[in-house]
């Protein structure tokens, strides 16, 4: 009913103000008189009135004190490290999720392989590098390891890569994601083209999506025939490399990238390579939607 009598009285009150003939005017001035006093009695206005504005104060009120309480966690959640400076602590959930994880175990064969890689090396780390076992085993950081060339032979029906993955959520105590998606809220003046996140796809912004799980990998293995004088060419140039990746795995990593436990080295042969230790190997990242999204018609303090 509100809304009913709202358009009616707008309507009166344009026909009124479009009207030059002062005759007509005088009419028009009574039925714009009536319907202000229908909305008002039919239609609730001003108690409606109050009742938005008191939400609007309530709302807002809401939405300073929240955003403080978390610029607050924010500033005491920082830590620092000696080397690296401030920092903010992200940790799995639960803390104990590694220890109770329920392991299983996943296989690809030499099938399995050549449909879902390619030839095409990259270099991790450094800008020399080269690869074998169809770019799955790459190594990188050596002059002399780029100079080298590589006469490994493709994958037998033998050859396989088996591991133990595992999915584990991701808390930050001091993030907040649902008061970025909040309608109530944008940036201050000199900002307000500013997006965290567009919306669109694919999306684009500071801050389209934010890491929510993690994905570790334990007890890593590739198995694959080899000659003596490719096996040899192999463990030579993995000795001679500072980071060796098996596909998203990491078989050994430079300075940057040390996984920082004895229980991850990787053990080398001449048919195989396994690495027991955990590793991480990607992340589940949930999107934002358009960010900032504010709602249209509220009242903005630097207005």
């Amino acid at each position: 009913m509100y809304r009913q009598y709202s358009i009616a009285y707008q309507t009166a009150l344009q026909n009124y103000n479009a009207c030059t003939d002062n005759s007509m005017r005088s009419h028009l001035k009574d039925g714009l008189h009536d319907a202000w006093q229908t909305w008002g009695e039919l239609g609730y206005r001003d108690e409606i009135d109050l009742a938005r504005q008191t939400i609007d104060s309530i709302t807002r009120k809401g939405l300073l004190s929240r955003r403080e309480n978390a610029k607050h966690t924010l500033l005491t959640s920082k830590l620092n490290d000696p080397m690296y400076g401030d920092y903010l602590r992200t940790s799995v959930f639960p803390s104990n999720a590694l220890e109770r994880q329920s392991w299983t175990k996943v296989s690809f064969d030499a099938s399995n392989l050549s449909q879902n890689t390619t030839s095409s090396a990259h270099t991790v780390g450094a800008t020399a590098g080269r690869s074998w076992l169809f770019g799955l085993i790459k190594v990188a950081g050596n002059a002399g390891v780029a100079n080298a060339t590589s006469t490994m032979t493709a994958p037998d029906d033998k050859s396989t890569i088996s591991f133990e993955p595992a999915q584990i959520p991701l808390i930050r105590p001091w993030f907040d994601p649902a008061l970025l998606e909040t309608h109530n809220w944008r940036w201050a003046n000199g900002q307000k083209t500013r997006m965290l996140s567009d919306g669109g796809n694919p999306p684009a912004g500071d801050l389209y999506a934010y890491a929510s799980s993690v994905i570790v990998a334990r007890n890593i293995e590739a198995s694959f025939k080899l000659s003596e004088s490719e096996a040899n060419t192999l463990i030579n140039n993995i000795d001679a490399s500072t980071d060796v990746q098996l596909g998203v795995f990491s078989i050994k990593a430079g300075a940057e990238g040390n996984l920082g436990s004895s229980t991850s080295a990787s053990r080398i042969t001449e048919n195989k390579i396994t690495s027991p230790g955990m590793q991480i190997i990607g992340f589940v990242c949930t999107p934002l939607a358009k960010c900032p999204d504010p709602e249209n018609g509220l009242n903005w303090l630097d207005d």
